[in-house]
C-alpha cells in the first residue's frame, strides 16, 4: 500500500481501525453474555428440576421437629389457660342497695383506717380511699352503678392491703375511675373481650416496700396489668435505730434546813432525751393500675356420637 495514500487519508485509515477495534469488543461482550445466559439457564433448570422432585414427593417431618411442635404447642396451651384462668376470674360483687352499699363502705373504711393506725402507714385525715363523694351520701339508684362501685371497693380494699403487708410509710391519694365511666359497663359487654377498670395509687415508701408490693400484684388471682410508674425521691427525719440512748441524770434536790429537817427525795426515773434524728430518702409513688377481667370462653357443646 502506498504511503502516500495513508498519508492523504489518514483520518479515514484510523476510523476503520477504530470500528474494527469497537466491533471486536462487542463481539467478545455478546460472547460472555451468551456463556452467562447459558450457566444461568443451566441453574434454572437444575432448579425446576429440584422443585418438581419436590412437588412430586410427599416429604415427612423427623420425629424430632415433630416433637419440638407437640412441645411448643402443649406449653402454649398451658400458658394460654394460665392467663385466661387467672384475667377471666370475675370479681364476684354481692348486688347491694343503696343502704346496703353504704353501710359496707363504712365498715370497709372503719377497718382500712384501723389497720393503718396499727401498721404505722400514716394517711389523711378522713381518708376515704377515693370513695369520698359517698362520705354520708347514698350511691345513685342504678343497679350497674352499684354493683360497678362494689367492685371497685373491694378492689381497693385488697390493693390497700397489698400496700400494708409491703411496709409501706404512708398513702396519701386512691383515685379510681369515675362513676361515669361505670354506668351500663359494670361487667364486660358481649361484643368485648376484655375489660378494664383503672386505679391510680400515690404512696410513700422506700425501694425494697416498692418491689415488694409489684412482686406481690403479679401474684394475685385478679390480673393487674401497670400502665405508668412516676417516682420521687424526697428526704425525710427519722429516728437513728444505731445511735445510742442518751439519759439525763435525775434532778437531786437538797436537804432544806430550817424549822426543820427534810431528808432527800427518793431518786426519780432517769428522763430519756430524744432519739438522734437522720435523714432518709423516701419515693413518692404514683402508680397507674388496670384490672383486666377477661370474659370468661364459653364451653363448648359435647359432641353426639
Amino acid at each position: 500500500m502506498n504511503s502516500d495514500w495513508i498519508k492523504r487519508n489518514g483520518i479515514v485509515v484510523v476510523f476503520l481501525i477504530g470500528f474494527v477495534a469497537f466491533l471486536g469488543y462487542d463481539v467478545w461482550k455478546l460472547q460472555q453474555a451468551i456463556s452467562k445466559r447459558r450457566d444461568v439457564e443451566s441453574q434454572l433448570e437444575q432448579e425446576q428440576s429440584r422443585l418438581q422432585t419436590l412437588l412430586r414427593s410427599d416429604p415427612f417431618p423427623s420425629n424430632d421437629n415433630v416433637d419440638i411442635l407437640r412441645r411448643n404447642r402443649s406449653n402454649l396451651e398451658r400458658l394460654y389457660s394460665s392467663l385466661v384462668t387467672t384475667a377471666a376470674n370475675p370479681i364476684k360483687a354481692p348486688e347491694l342497695t343503696r343502704v346496703q352499699f353504704r353501710a359496707l363502705l363504712t365498715q370497709k373504711l372503719n377497718a382500712l383506717n384501723e389497720t393503718a393506725s396499727e401498721k404505722g402507714v400514716t394517711v389523711p385525715a378522713n381518708f376515704a380511699f377515693g370513695f369520698d363523694e359517698y362520705l354520708g351520701v347514698l350511691p345513685p339508684e342504678n343497679k350497674s352503678v352499684l354493683q360497678g362501685i362494689t367492685k371497685e371497693l373491694l378492689v381497693i380494699e385488697r390493693l390497700s392491703d397489698l400496700l400494708f403487708a409491703s411496709k409501706v410509710r404512708g398513702i396519701s391519694k386512691i383515685e379510681r375511675e369515675p362513676v361515669a365511666a361505670l354506668a351500663g359497663e359494670s361487667t364486660p359487654a358481649a361484643d368485648k373481650l376484655y375489660h378494664t377498670t383503672r386505679f391510680d395509687l400515690t404512696f410513700q415508701c422506700d425501694t425494697p416496700a416498692l418491689q415488694t408490693f409489684l412482686n406481690e400484684l403479679t401474684k394475685q388471682k385478679w390480673f393487674f396489668a401497670v400502665r405508668a410508674v412516676d417516682l420521687r425521691t424526697a428526704k425525710i427525719s427519722v429516728e437513728d435505730p444505731n445511735a445510742p440512748r442518751a439519759v439525763r441524770p435525775p434532778v437531786q434536790e437538797q436537804p432544806v434546813y430550817g424549822r426543820g429537817y427534810l431528808p432527800p427525795p427518793m431518786p426519780g426515773t432517769p428522763e430519756k432525751m430524744a432519739p438522734a434524728q437522720i435523714q432518709k430518702d423516701v419515693i413518692d409513688v404514683t402508680i397507674k393500675l388496670d384490672l383486666i377481667e377477661i370474659k370468661q370462653p364459653e364451653a363448648k357443646p359435647a359432641r353426639r356420637s
